[in-house]
Protein backbone atom coordinates (compact mmCIF):
# COMPACT_ATOMS: atom_id res chain seq x y z
CA UNK A 1 0.00 0.00 0.00
CA UNK A 2 0.99 3.40 -1.08
CA UNK A 3 1.78 6.43 1.88
CA UNK A 4 -1.09 6.99 4.55
CA UNK A 5 -3.59 6.15 2.30
CA UNK A 6 -2.90 2.98 2.40
CA UNK A 7 -2.27 2.10 6.30
CA UNK A 8 -5.76 2.19 7.64
CA UNK A 9 -6.53 -1.38 4.77
CA UNK A 10 -2.78 -2.74 5.92
CA UNK A 11 -3.47 -1.86 9.43
CA UNK A 12 -7.24 -3.88 9.25
CA UNK A 13 -5.22 -6.42 7.60
CA UNK A 14 -3.19 -7.14 9.77
CA UNK A 15 -5.20 -6.98 13.03
CA UNK A 16 -8.20 -9.21 11.02
CA UNK A 17 -5.41 -11.86 10.76
CA UNK A 18 -6.01 -14.80 12.89
CA UNK A 19 -3.68 -14.84 16.43
CA UNK A 20 -3.06 -11.16 15.78
CA UNK A 21 -4.95 -9.35 19.19
CA UNK A 22 -4.52 -8.23 21.44
CA UNK A 23 -2.83 -5.47 19.80
CA UNK A 24 -1.17 -2.15 20.59
CA UNK A 25 -0.98 0.10 17.49
CA UNK A 26 1.94 3.26 18.20
CA UNK A 27 0.43 6.44 16.83
CA UNK A 28 2.81 9.48 17.14
CA UNK A 29 -0.16 12.16 17.78
CA UNK A 30 -3.23 11.87 19.84
CA UNK A 31 -5.33 12.95 16.56
CA UNK A 32 -3.75 9.89 14.89
CA UNK A 33 -4.70 7.81 17.94
CA UNK A 34 -8.22 9.23 17.87
CA UNK A 35 -8.58 8.38 14.11
CA UNK A 36 -7.01 5.13 14.34
CA UNK A 37 -9.34 3.80 17.32
CA UNK A 38 -12.62 5.39 14.70
CA UNK A 39 -11.18 3.09 11.76
CA UNK A 40 -10.87 0.02 13.73
CA UNK A 41 -13.87 0.72 15.69
CA UNK A 42 -15.60 0.91 12.32
CA UNK A 43 -13.87 -1.94 11.54
CA UNK A 44 -15.52 -4.72 14.18
CA UNK A 45 -12.39 -4.44 16.59
CA UNK A 46 -13.22 -3.16 20.17
CA UNK A 47 -10.44 -0.90 20.65
CA UNK A 48 -9.78 2.68 22.69
CA UNK A 49 -7.45 6.02 22.39
CA UNK A 50 -5.20 6.19 25.12
CA UNK A 51 -2.78 9.78 25.56
CA UNK A 52 -2.27 12.46 27.53
CA UNK A 53 -4.94 14.63 26.30
CA UNK A 54 -7.29 11.95 28.14
CA UNK A 55 -8.57 12.55 31.67
CA UNK A 56 -6.66 10.28 34.31
CA UNK A 57 -10.07 8.10 35.13
CA UNK A 58 -10.90 7.57 31.19
CA UNK A 59 -6.83 6.38 30.97
CA UNK A 60 -7.46 4.83 33.90
CA UNK A 61 -10.15 2.36 32.35
CA UNK A 62 -8.96 2.43 29.06
CA UNK A 63 -6.22 0.19 30.69
CA UNK A 64 -8.16 -2.00 33.17
CA UNK A 65 -10.50 -2.59 29.94
CA UNK A 66 -6.94 -3.47 27.76
CA UNK A 67 -5.48 -5.67 30.28
CA UNK A 68 -9.00 -7.58 31.42
CA UNK A 69 -9.55 -8.35 27.11
CA UNK A 70 -12.45 -6.21 27.15
CA UNK A 71 -10.48 -4.29 24.86
CA UNK A 72 -8.86 -6.16 21.78
CA UNK A 73 -6.69 -3.23 20.78
CA UNK A 74 -5.13 0.32 22.13
CA UNK A 75 -4.56 2.82 19.88
CA UNK A 76 -1.91 5.02 21.85
CA UNK A 77 0.68 7.33 21.82
CA UNK A 78 4.35 7.07 24.09
CA UNK A 79 1.95 7.36 26.91
CA UNK A 80 0.65 3.72 26.87
CA UNK A 81 4.00 1.46 27.51
CA UNK A 82 6.26 2.51 31.12
CA UNK A 83 4.45 -0.26 33.46
CA UNK A 84 2.21 -2.21 31.20
CA UNK A 85 2.15 -6.44 31.63
CA UNK A 86 -0.30 -7.61 29.52
CA UNK A 87 1.81 -10.77 28.65
CA UNK A 88 -0.35 -12.05 25.45
CA UNK A 89 -0.26 -9.04 23.62
CA UNK A 90 0.31 -10.81 19.87
CA UNK A 91 0.76 -7.29 17.59
CA UNK A 92 2.31 -4.83 17.96
CA UNK A 93 2.13 -1.83 14.99
CA UNK A 94 3.74 1.59 14.91
CA UNK A 95 1.44 3.56 12.60
CA UNK A 96 4.35 5.84 11.99
CA UNK A 97 7.96 5.97 12.19
CA UNK A 98 9.30 6.48 16.15
CA UNK A 99 11.31 8.92 16.80
CA UNK A 100 14.40 6.80 17.67
CA UNK A 101 15.43 2.92 17.38
CA UNK A 102 15.12 2.84 21.04
CA UNK A 103 11.80 3.64 21.68
CA UNK A 104 10.71 1.24 18.54
CA UNK A 105 12.55 -1.59 20.59
CA UNK A 106 11.06 -0.27 23.66
CA UNK A 107 7.41 -0.51 22.28
CA UNK A 108 7.98 -3.74 20.04
CA UNK A 109 9.08 -5.39 23.06
CA UNK A 110 5.30 -5.19 24.92
CA UNK A 111 4.46 -8.10 21.81
CA UNK A 112 5.10 -11.62 22.88
CA UNK A 113 5.88 -11.59 26.76
CA UNK A 114 3.99 -14.97 27.61
CA UNK A 115 6.83 -16.47 24.75
CA UNK A 116 3.97 -17.42 22.30
CA UNK A 117 4.54 -15.97 18.55
CA UNK A 118 4.08 -12.34 18.19
CA UNK A 119 4.17 -9.55 15.11
CA UNK A 120 5.62 -6.13 15.46
CA UNK A 121 5.05 -3.84 12.39
CA UNK A 122 5.74 -0.69 11.14
CA UNK A 123 3.69 0.99 8.81
CA UNK A 124 5.39 3.52 6.60
CA UNK A 125 5.23 6.89 4.57
CA UNK A 126 7.63 8.86 3.33
CA UNK A 127 5.70 11.57 4.72
CA UNK A 128 6.71 10.11 8.03
CA UNK A 129 10.31 11.03 7.72
CA UNK A 130 9.28 14.78 7.46
CA UNK A 131 7.23 14.67 11.19
CA UNK A 132 10.66 13.24 12.40
CA UNK A 133 12.45 15.74 11.27
CA UNK A 134 10.65 18.46 11.93
CA UNK A 135 10.73 17.04 15.93
CA UNK A 136 14.44 17.05 16.14
CA UNK A 137 14.65 20.22 14.57
CA UNK A 138 12.60 21.87 16.94
CA UNK A 139 14.31 20.36 19.70
CA UNK A 140 17.56 21.73 18.55
CA UNK A 141 19.36 23.79 21.41
CA UNK A 142 20.67 27.26 20.29
CA UNK A 143 24.07 28.52 21.47
CA UNK A 144 22.59 31.04 24.51
CA UNK A 145 20.46 27.96 25.32
CA UNK A 146 23.66 26.33 26.08
CA UNK A 147 25.47 28.88 27.57
CA UNK A 148 22.57 29.26 30.08
CA UNK A 149 22.30 25.45 30.66
CA UNK A 150 26.04 25.68 31.15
Amino acid sequence: MAGDHGKPVMLMRLLQAPGALPAVVYCGRRRTCEEVTEALVAGGIRTAAYHAGLTGERRSATLDAFLSGELEAVAATTAFGMGIDKPDVRSVVHWALPASPEEYYQQAGRAGRDGDPARCTLLYSPRDKGLIVFFINRAKLDAGDLTGVH
